[in-house]
């Protein structure tokens, strides 16, 4: 089905008479009379939509207002089925995505440590050295991908500027990697961990965060939430906003006690955010598309983006291999 066609029909199902539709990032910014909204497109099942819709408002009426609103249609409907998918939509908030002031993100850690805090289940889930094992099995593959796209760089003739920057990396990052899969599977013999469960966001960073002119942060892009551990958005968070510090250990640090202060973790719940921090999978997920032909950047924004990663992941591991021993319970490295 046509893009106008879909976007006429779901005009009729909430009664709104455009006077503008412009596309904007993946939203539709809808103008009329009466207000701006944005239209979002989702292939999740409506059921998740309905029910992040129902958290949304429990939050709302607990005084949390940070999470855009979804707005039901005429009949009483939070989503419009689609073709292959279905829409919601929610009030047009505008703002901007980055402020001046320092520290600002301290604001925020507390913010999603008091949604956690506020959604937090009565019931833990129990992971044990089998459900360990199964993160580092997952390493252990991404890590064979690695190595077979150096293979590949390096049999190339005319290698480009992508096959230089991660070849010259390469060993570097396959020794990161070896470690955090090494620390894990150490970690890992004879623990069961108990991991909190609550409403998490899942992408909180800076282009899913508007701050407002009434100094309010509002998250949006809700179409990811769902009930999980907290690490979830935490991890998220981190590897966006902490490498903006080159992962200084005084601003980690000074997060986790901020968070502790809403939404108190148990130690070995750090200890797993900062091992999965640990693995440089955003660098190694980069490289595979780029290796696949997934990527649609151009040559100069892959390069650049695979220097920005293997920059964090290199800041990132002093920080997080003093995290993960200074936090104890955990055994000397042998070969």
């Amino acid at each position: 089905m046509k893009q106008r066609s879909i976007e006429e029909y779901v005009f009729r199902e909430y009664d709104l008479y455009p006077i503008r539709v412009a596309p904007h990032r993946n939203v539709f910014r809808i103008t009329t009379d009466w207000g701006e909204f944005a239209l979002k497109f989702t292939q999740m099942p409506g059921h998740f939509i309905e029910g992040i819709f129902h958290t949304v408002q429990y939050l709302h009426n607990r005084g949390f207002t940070h999470l855009c609103p979804i707005i039901p249609n005429k009949f009483g409907d939070v989503v419009v089925p689609g073709n292959e998918g279905c829409y919601y939509l929610s009030p047009w908030v505008s703002g901007k995505h980055e402020i001046l002031e320092e520290q600002w993100e301290e604001e925020v850690v507390g913010l999603m440590a008091t949604m956690h805090h506020l959604t937090g289940s009565e019931e833990s889930v129990y992971m044990d050295e089998e459900w360990l094992k199964g993160i580092a099995f997952r390493w252990k593959s991404k890590m064979k991908r690695m190595k077979y796209c150096y293979q590949v760089a390096r049999s190339r003739e005319y290698p480009s500027p992508f096959d230089v920057v991660f070849a010259t990396n390469f060993t570097s990052l396959w020794e990161i990697g070896k470690k955090a899969h090494r620390i894990l599977l150490n970690w890992s013999k004879g623990r069961k961990v108990k991991l909190k469960k609550c409403f998490t966001h899942g992408h909180i960073h800076q282009n899913n965060m508007i701050y407002t002119s009434e100094g309010k942060w509002v998250w949006i892009d809700l179409h990811h939430c769902r009930m999980d551990s907290p690490i979830r958005d935490m991890k998220s968070f981190y590897r966006h906003h902490l490498s903006a510090y080159d992962w200084k250990f005084e601003i980690g640090e000074s997060w986790q006690e901020i968070y502790q202060d809403y939404h108190p973790l148990e130690k070995e719940e750090w200890i797993l955010l900062y091992l999965l921090l640990l693995f440089p999978e955003p660098v190694i997920s980069l490289i595979d598309r780029y290796y696949m032909k997934n990527c649609q950047w151009s040559e100069i924004k892959s390069v650049t983006k695979l220097e920005r990663e293997i920059h964090s992941i290199y800041q990132s591991d002093t920080f997080l291999t003093g995290k993960l021993y200074t936090m104890g319970d955990l055994e000397p490295l042998t070969d």
